[in-house]
């Protein structure tokens, strides 16, 4: 039994490490695990047509330029619109193309990206 106090402290703060690691790696999100099961186990699809042609012609453009790896703040000065424009034409991409990420948004739209 250690009786020197910061070998004592140290084996309370490993077990207290422990314990939050512990807890952490049980806590799982229902979305994380989707999006990893799908990102992992299936194989991302390219959009069809009927969904890329239901985005706006500036929803359109914003997906190009985000696809091709420009910021918020540098698609908001192209367009010449304000930062949250973008991210709200970025928020009803997502959700219509049924996208979680720029770097999936990038795969999907591969065929319309001029």
């Amino acid at each position: 039994m250690p009786t020197d106090g910061y070998t004592l402290l140290a084996i309370l703060l490993l077990a207290a490490l422990a314990i939050f690691l512990l807890r952490r790696s049980h806590r799982s999100s229902p979305f994380h695990t989707r999006t990893f099961d799908s990102a992992i186990v299936s194989q991302p699809r390219i959009i069809s047509n009927p969904k890329w042609n239901s985005l706006t012609p500036r929803q359109q453009q914003v997906a190009r330029l985000a696809a091709r790896g420009f910021s918020n703040s540098e698609i908001a000065q192209r367009l010449g619109v304000k930062s949250n424009t973008v991210d709200a034409h970025l928020k009803k991409i997502y959700s219509l193309l049924e996208v979680h990420s720029r770097a999936e948004l990038s795969y999907r739209i591969k065929d319309h990206i001029d």
